[in-house]
């Protein structure tokens, strides 16, 4: 006969701790199916916000770019005044691959800006190829080649502290695709405004461009950068991708 006490059927008090095993175990692998196969987003208007804010930020020292554009383009004055000018915020990704906490790879993608001014100056037909454009405007050539893309160098400094690390001066000669010269290559285009992840578009000059051959100033100011996060196909293990619609271009209320 069995005992009133007697644990050994199948519902007794030793079956508990097994079924509470197998219910946490039941959780545990239903939290990790979660995490691994379901795709993870970075919430996008958070994204956007903060794109925002760093843009009116990289805004703020877009005065010293113009500063310095002005200033360097009286070193061009013999090319008499630019037919296109102006600045904005460009914007572009940047993976960020793993520090060694396991995983290996891309695990995100910063959103990096920085303000940039630009001037276009056509060259008279006596001063077309990039040896004349710097001897007019006496700068030097690294080492002239056959591109149709080539640094003036020594132009971009003259009146300016070259020690500075906060902005990047450019002053080049382009002769753009349109000319038989150039064959169409991708280097020689002319930058364009609002081109290629660019917002907040301040145009001042903008005549048409019907030379032959040009010389190009840029001024870049210093980047700041967000973390955007990513995009994966299976959750944590899977290909971190840039998220949808970065980089984060929000215009100004007033554009």
């Amino acid at each position: 006969m069995t005992s009133p006490d007697d644990s050994s059927g199948p519902s007794g008090p030793n079956t508990r701790p097994l079924l509470g095993v197998v219910l946490w175990s039941l959780v545990v692998i239903g939290i990790l199916v979660t995490v691994v196969f379901v795709p993870i987003w970075k919430p996008e208007a958070g994204g956007e916000q903060e794109a925002g804010e760093l843009i009116d930020l990289v805004d703020q020292d877009r005065a010293a770019v113009l500063d310095t554009a002005a200033l360097v383009s009286e070193n061009l004055a013999p090319l008499g005044p630019p037919v296109r000018a102006w600045s904005e915020v460009r914007c572009h990704l940047t993976p960020r691959i793993s520090d060694g906490d396991g995983e290996s790879g891309v695990v995100s993608y910063y959103q990096d800006c920085l303000p940039a001014a630009y001037e276009i100056y056509p060259l008279p037909p006596q001063h077309a190829t990039v040896e004349q454009a710097a001897t007019l405007l006496r700068g030097e050539l690294l080492e002239p080649t056959d591109s149709c893309d080539e640094l003036i160098l020594g132009v971009g400094e003259i009146g300016f502290d070259p020690q500075r690390s906060d902005q990047t001066i450019f002053v080049s000669w382009k002769q753009p695709p349109t000319s038989a010269a150039a064959d169409g290559q991708e280097a020689c285009e002319l930058p364009v405004p609002g081109d290629d992840d660019a917002t907040r578009v301040q145009l001042t000059v903008d005549e048409s461009l019907t030379a032959g051959s040009y010389v190009v100033l840029e001024v870049y100011g210093m980047y700041e950068r967000i973390d955007v996060g990513c995009q994966r196909s299976i959750g944590l293990f899977g290909e971190c991708t840039p998220p949808e619609g970065a980089p984060y271009l929000p215009e100004s209320p007033a554009n």
